[in-house]
């Protein structure tokens, strides 16, 4: 099951200003229970299983607005609920912006996005009654020194995505069922280089962020990817580019004799695969990657 959406919101104002005193940005919370509420009549069953906005540039009259989470207080002029519904298996999308100061559902046009979101993808836990949203997101979000750094030089860049969900699989000390912020920012360079990802535990504000580098001369693609340890023992941490989160990827260990040992294929939910090699024997393998046409292989060695 996977729904795929444009989010893309199409306002017809006089101008600007207009714009700004009749959709004012809002928190997440501010509508969830309108959102709910809108999703039962739809569903009884539903569950919030995700919130997300995405940056967007509205043009309004001879200028532009930017939809998307703002790094100053944690707002939004819009943000997407998402429901999850057993009985219809499927997942409801409700989006609202806030006009004159009332929550109001929105339709989604067909259009053109900063990409597709599949929150087929998403965990489908659901989210906790109570999760860090607006300065104290930020204030977790501030105490990562990746994040940090990246905010300093490039202090006016919205995210490209902030989305909150569960953690379908264990994403890094975050294990299945945790309630995290995917917070984004697309680099500008060939895959993605220069961009920033951060994942924002979302009751005790453990923050991680990890980057790709600035140049892509000084960093091909293939070197995105690092097998650590290695040697390994128990379990491996695999980074991959930034760019392949959100893709299908396979992941194949092949031993010294050619034999696939395992495969695996899976939705990149994060820039970085922790996978388990318990059952294997000790000895000297590979670690052959597939994105889309793309493979990179890396040499690992197994000591227990």
């Amino acid at each position: 099951m996977k729904v795929l959406f444009s989010f893309v919101i199409v306002l017809i104002l006089a101008s600007s200003t207009a714009f700004s005193q009749l959709v004012a940005g809002y928190l997440p919370k501010d509508c969830q229970a309108s959102a709910l509420t809108a999703a039962k009549k739809i569903a009884a069953d539903a569950e919030l299983i995700g919130i997300a906005t995405f940056k967007a540039s509205i043009p309004v009259a001879t200028t532009t607005i930017d939809i998307g989470m703002n790094l100053t207080d944690g707002k939004s002029s819009a943000w997407a609920y998402l429901f999850h519904s057993v009985s219809k298996d499927t997942i409801l999308i409700s989006p609202f912006i806030r006009l004159l100061g009332s929550c109001t559902a929105i339709d989604i046009p067909a259009g053109t996005a900063p990409g597709d979101f599949g929150p087929g993808d998403l965990g489908l836990g659901q989210l906790p009654a109570t999760y860090l949203q607006g300065s104290a997101l930020l204030t977790a979000l501030g105490k990562d020194g990746d994040y940090a750094t990246y905010h300093k030089a490039n202090p006016d860049s919205l995210p490209q995505f902030s989305v909150l969900s569960t953690a379908a699989d264990a994403v890094f000390d975050f294990p299945a069922g945790t309630p995290f912020w995917t917070i984004s920012w697309q680099g500008s360079g060939q895959q993605g280089a220069g961009g920033l990802t951060c994942f924002v535990h979302a009751e005790t504000g453990q923050t991680l962020c990890i980057g790709l580098p600035t140049s892509v001369q000084e960093e091909p693609f293939s070197a995105a990817v690092t097998v650590m340890p290695n040697p390994v023992h128990d379990v491996m941490t695999v980074s991959i580019p930034l760019s392949w989160t959100g893709h299908s990827v396979s992941m194949d260990i092949v031993d010294q004799v050619g034999t696939v040992v395992s495969t695996s294929t899976f939705t990149a939910s994060a820039p970085m695969i922790i996978a388990s090699t318990s059952t294997l024997a000790n000895g000297s393998y590979i670690i052959r990657l597939r994105q889309n046409g793309q493979l990179v292989q890396r040499n690992v060695v197994l000591v227990k």
